[in-house]
This record gives structure tokens, sequence and C-alpha cells, in this order.
């Protein structure tokens, strides 16, 4: 994001934080953290993107790890390079572009850099091109065991020119181009992200992997790879409500219809004027998880940080362990938001958790069934088993079991042999 015009001086004088080596990226992968916020991504990928969470980093290039010894990087939002953050599960990356120039025998020429910088880019010295940073995010989206993933990825553009942002699209095209799901109609004009329709799988399906957003550009090359997210909305965190109002920003009908960001900005130089927001903490990150923020994009990430584990909203620490079958508990210090364990099926029985057939409702019956006998209980009630894909909606459903006075309840959620998979799909 865009920055105060602090001293340049200054910020080549700032310590850049120390990366986070190799060996605690292996120690991460694998934890509790990791494999339930993996499952939670899964499950929201049949959602609208207006609606389904992306793990993402803030001005996620601006690390000494990513860019060097740059006179941006020094004052840096990061401690991670870009291809470290995909391994941890982050989704949603920004990458700032600008205009920069290079001087040859026929004068300046113009080229599209990575850069933490103000407006014309006054602040870039030797940052990468855009070229070998997408050439990074390719190496790791064709890896094997990546091609089910999909990236979010915005470009700020600080272009400014056709022929700059036609640079910047053959970039793209070289690097990228085959996994970018493409605007409809690009080629005719700039074109709104269809954030209430495409969903993950609808990326997939399309045989894609990263869906990128900027603003309109200049010319049909980038517009044809690019989608406007004009309608999103975006803030930093200041007095953040939690559930259920969720505010004070936004209000339901703003989450339901348009991708909601929060960013935080730990620089010196964004915090040379104004006022400093409140920070990422993890008591935040687990109120904006509790609400469905779409996007919550965090400063200096490192594997372990606590806001991984705050960013789980589903399964309780430990789970999911024995057992095909998903019960959603309440109650007590162990679960005072509701969390998820897994059970062995076999002579189980507990109130099915149902959602109303038009989508909106959660039902819970009070009478205790075995699995098999769940989904006719939901059937009479108008509704079918049905699990949560955010934490919104796990919240709901945890306010109609404590109104029906049900703790426990089972979730239309089972793990075959292809892992966990819900019993509805959206």
């Amino acid at each position: 994001m865009r920055f105060f015009a602090g001293s340049l001086l200054a910020a080549c004088c700032l310590l850049a934080p120390a990366a986070a080596s190799g060996d605690a990226i292996d120690d991460f992968q694998g934890t509790w953290a990791d494999v339930a916020l993996e499952l939670q991504y899964e499950l929201a990928s049949d959602l609208p993107l207006a609606n389904a969470p992306f793990l993402g980093t803030h001005n996620s290039f601006n690390s000494t790890a990513e860019l060097g010894p740059t006179v941006s990087a020094q004052d840096s939002n990061q401690r991670l390079n870009l291809v470290d953050q995909l391994e941890i599960g982050i989704r949603a990356l920004e990458l700032d572009l600008h205009r920069f120039p290079s001087f040859g025998p026929n004068g300046p020429s113009y080229r599209p850099v990575v850069c933490h910088a103000l407006p014309g880019g006054a602040g870039c010295s030797t940052e990468k091109e855009l070229e070998p940073v997408l050439e990074e995010i390719a190496g790791w989206l064709r890896a094997p065991g990546n091609a089910e993933q999909v990236l979010f990825l915005f470009l700020e553009d600080n272009l400014y020119t056709e022929g700059i942002h036609d640079d910047a699209a053959e970039a793209i095209e070289r690097q990228i181009g085959d996994l970018v799901y493409r605007p409809v109609g690009g080629e005719s004009g700039c074109v709104e992200l269809p954030a209430t329709e495409l969903s993950r799988a609808g990326v997939r399906e399309a045989g894609k992997q990263v869906v990128i957003v900027s603003g309109c550009g200049e010319g049909t090359a980038w517009q044809s790879l690019a989608h406007s997210w004009e309608e999103h909305r975006e803030s930093r965190p200041f007095g953040f409500e939690g559930f259920p109002g969720c505010g004070p920003d936004y209000d339901r009908t703003e989450y339901s219809e348009r991708i909601v960001r929060y960013y935080e900005d730990s620089t010196k130089l964004s915090q040379g004027t104004g006022r400093a927001d409140e920070g990422l903490t993890p008591e935040t990150t687990a109120a904006m998880a509790r609400c469905g923020v779409d996007q919550i994009n965090f400063d200096q990430l490192e594997p372990a940080d606590g806001r991984f584990d705050a960013s789980v909203w589903s399964w309780n620490p430990g789970e999911p362990s024995t057992g095909g079958c998903a019960l959603m508990r309440l109650g007590g210090k162990r679960f005072p938001f509701g969390r998820w364990v897994s059970q062995p099926c076999a002579k189980l029985r507990r109130s099915p958790a149902c959602l109303s057939n038009d989508g909106e409702t959660w039902v819970v019956p009070r009478n205790r069934v075995k699995p098999r006998a769940a989904e006719r209980a939901c059937k009479r009630r108008k509704a079918h088993r049905a699990v949560p894909r955010t934490g919104y909606e796990n919240q709901r459903l945890r306010l109609v079991m404590r109104e029906r006075g049900v703790r426990t309840a089972l979730l239309g959620y089972r793990r075959g042999p292809d892992g966990w998979e819900p019993l509805d799909a959206r």
C-alpha cells in the first residue's frame, strides 16, 4: 500500500527484521494449525470469492528476504520471501508495481518493478523487476502437489502508461499466463471481479490457479489479465468489534456481497503521519475469523506466529484425531465459541446440524439420531445436513445450538478415502 513521504535516508538506516529459517518453515508444516487451516481453505472453496476466506500478507514482497538490501525493503512489511509465505499457507499476495527508469545509451527507459515506494517510484532503487518475482511464484504453483492451490494476486498499479502496462502484461503472460483466470470480456475493456459468482472451485474447473485484481490500468493486454476490484472494501484494524456486530467498518450486507479485506501496516514510513493502526493481534485475528472477514493480510508473519492458531475457527486444538464423524461442541473454557472434534461414527447418536434448503438458517433438532438417520431428520425440517464454511457460519450455528440447548451437534462433514469432505454442496 502507499506510504507517507518520509526521508529516504531514514529508510536506509532502518533495520529489517531477521528472516525465519527454513527449519522453522519445515517445523510448521504438518502442525495442527497448518492442517486445520488447509481444511478450512478447502471447505470454503465452493463459496463465491465474496464469502471465501483467504489468509494473506500485506506488501508481501517488501522484505530483505525477497528484495535484498534495497532502500524500500529496509523498512519492511515481511520477514519471509514470497515462496516461503506460500509454503506456510498464504494464498493472497500483494505486489506493488511501479515504473522505474534504467539508463542506457539512448537515454532513460522505464520498466515495471516491484517496490514499496511513493507514486511515481520515488524510493525505488535496485528492487526486482516484475518478471523474476512472478517466476518465483510460478515455480511454486507448478510444483508437484500444488496444482489445486488457487492464489489471489493483488497488483497495486502505479504504472501509469499503456507501454509499461503492456510490459507488465507480457511478463505475466510469459510466467503465469496459462494459469490466470482471465476477465470475461477483458479484451473490450475493464471488467470487475465477479466476486459473488466466481469461486475457487470455479477457477479450478477452468483449469486455472491465479485470480489477478488491480486497477483498470491502460490497454487491452493488461485488462485481459487483471480484474478490477473497485467494489471490494478494505480497512486497517481500528476498534474491531467482533461477532455478532463485526463492525464498526462494514455491515452484514457488505460482508455478504463484497470482498472485505483488513490489513495492518507495520512500516515506519506508513506511520510517519496520521494514526498507527492497532495491528492484527491474535485476539483481533480470531475475532475477524469468526466474523468471516474474507482477507486478513498480515505484516511480519512467521511460521511460529500465534496468528495462525488464531485464524482457526473450526477444529479444536489436536483435532481432527480418530474417527470419521465431525462434531461441534459448546461450553466451558475448551469450547467458548464452538469447536469441532472427531469421533468414530459407530454407536454415535447426536443432534444433526441442518441447513435450511434456502441456505439461510441453521436448524438443530433436539432429538439425537445415528449418522445414517441424520439426513432424514433434516429433511423432515425442510433442511439438509451441512457443515459451516466460514467462521461466521460457525457462530450462527453456535447460537442456534445454544438456543436449542444442544451442546454437541453432528456436522455434515465426513472423513473419506481422500480426506474430510462436506456432505452438502454450495
